[in-house]
């Protein structure tokens, strides 16, 4: 249920401060001027919004972003209702995995491109990461995608589905050229490419040998796609500088693309079907939450902000 304007009660609101003015309540929550002020330029910057033409125009853009917030805040509410909660440990290991790659002054960087503080950004991952909870736990189970329309799915677009060209491949990498250029002539007299790579290389995967798995062409650094898929099977490649180190390629399987067998495509072709049929169901799981939530707008207020 939604109660909009109330203008008879709003009656001199507009010398308050932001904090002290109340725009909406959801289930008796109240929702703030200040913290609706501080979302309403949060997400203006992330969106690349500019600013309203005119007054008209900015009051139509506060009302939309007021329903992304009230949308959230029963999200959460249900979320808590439901008993579910995000653990500090889960959190830190998404943040981790997110923030993988970036430096300091880089991570500084995009929030200022965002507009947002760290800060900010951790409590909108963890508001995030507690509706994913929510959508799991009570929307996700009321999706079934029948086996036979996955089935027929496939059968009326397999030409869409191929397995590109692949290889797997091998690599050492070292600092130097010097010493790549050593290793390299050493495999070409004999030394076992393998125990090189768990004795020199310092990539990772050093420990086996330097396999870089089966993959397909874009998967890899452009170095190494150009040089792995040239590559004869068991040919010992040229010394290849990148931003890694130089490296020493080779390659032991080569595959010729082909078209996809139905167990191979099922899983894509699931996930697609499965999305878009959550997003629908999410849609009207939301609009009942909407329906039997009480919330309340201050129209007017929201204009004075």
């Amino acid at each position: 249920m939604v109660l909009l304007g109330l203008t008879a009660c709003e009656k001199g609101v507009s010398s308050s401060h932001p904090s002290q003015i109340v725009v909406a309540e959801v289930n008796g929550n109240q929702i703030k001027g200040d913290f609706f002020l501080e979302k309403y330029r949060e997400i203006r910057s992330r969106m690349k919004i500019a600013e309203p033409k005119n007054k008209q125009l900015e009051i139509e853009l506060k009302e939309r972003i007021l329903a992304k917030i009230i949308d959230t805040a029963l999200l959460k509410d249900e979320a808590r209702k439901a008993g579910l909660e995000v653990s500090a440990s889960s959190q830190r290991a998404v943040t981790d995995d997110l923030l993988k790659g970036f430096s300091s002054a880089g991570l500084q960087l995009a929030l200022e491109k965002s507009g947002i503080s760290l800060k900010e950004w951790r409590g909108g991952l963890r508001d995030n990461m507690m509706i994913q909870q929510l959508v799991r736990a009570q929307v996700a189970p009321l999706v079934e995608v029948p086996e036979e329309e996955v089935k027929e799915y496939f059968a009326k677009n397999k030409d869409k589905f191929h397995v590109k060209k692949r290889v797997h491949g091998y690599h050492i990498v070292v600092q130097s050229l010097s010493e790549a250029n050593e290793i390299r002539n050493n495999i070409e007299f004999g030394d076992d490419f393998g125990k090189m790579a768990r004795k020199y290389s310092i990539s990772p995967d050093a420990a086996s040998g330097g396999d870089l798995g089966m993959f397909s062409k874009g998967e890899m650094p452009l170095e190494f796609d150009n040089v792995l898929f040239e590559l004869k099977i068991g040919e010992i490649s040229k010394v290849v500088e990148s931003p890694y180190g130089f490296h020493i390629f080779k390659i032991t399987e080569k595959f010729k693309p082909r078209a996809m067998k139905y167990p191979e495509a099922r899983e894509i072709i699931y996930n697609k079907m499965f999305n878009e049929l959550l997003e629908r169901k999410f849609k009207e799981w939301m609009k009942e939450k909407r329906e039997s939530a009480k919330i309340v707008i201050y129209s007017q207020r929201l204009r004075q902000l």
